[in-house]
């Protein structure tokens, strides 16, 4: 029973060392995808374990996953190697676009939502394109009101008098404007 034990033991402690001592790195195009230090090897993926590579080669490998990015370290002719100056500058290059592509999504997909959803800064939103709107109608109706008098005036002079009738569109200030805001939020026309 005591050699059963210590032939369990020992093959259980030789078997923990070589999982141990596996490390599976995989890739794309050289690039490293996922990389495993401590699980069992994984097929189709750079191994590194020992035998049948040289401590040294175990512990380079190591050294290079726990002190490098994996952005900074790629598979060359079937070994890990780090990345020089310049492929480093390129991945910095590819992950800060990557980064601000996001940011640009999210900033996007949040101010579109915005401006559907009933927030306060939604409902204000939507105040100030409804208070626009108003103007730009008055105006497109001015547009209309002239050429319904052109088309209508015999002479000149029936012309002036047409136009002579219609409103003046006078100029409007910053507290027509907010006044105008508050009343589209009040009359909920803006929710």
């Amino acid at each position: 029973m005591k050699k059963f034990f210590l032939a369990f033991f020992i093959g259980f402690s030789i078997y923990s060392q070589v999982a141990e001592a596996a490390i599976s790195i995989c890739s794309s195009g050289g690039e490293i995808t996922t990389f495993d230090t401590n699980g069992p090897p994984q097929q189709g993926c750079l191994i590194y374990s020992l035998p049948p590579n040289t401590q040294q080669e175990y512990d380079a490998a190591k050294a290079l996953l726990e002190t490098q990015p994996t952005r900074y370290l790629k598979i060359l002719n079937g070994v890990l190697v780090e990345k020089s100056p310049a492929e480093k500058v390129g991945a910095d290059d590819a992950l800060a676009a990557q980064i601000q592509a996001k940011v640009t999504t999210d900033s996007r997909t949040g101010a579109k939502n915005s401006v559907d959803e009933l927030s306060q800064h939604g409902v204000r939103l939507r105040a100030i394109a409804l208070v626009l709107l108003d103007e730009i109608n008055t105006l497109r109706q001015r547009d209309r009101d002239r050429s319904a008098d052109v088309a209508a005036s015999t002479s000149l002079a029936d012309l002036k008098t047409r136009w002579a009738a219609r409103s003046a569109l006078n100029d409007r200030n910053l507290t027509q404007a907010k006044q105008a805001l508050k009343d589209k939020i009040d009359a909920g026309s803006a929710d």
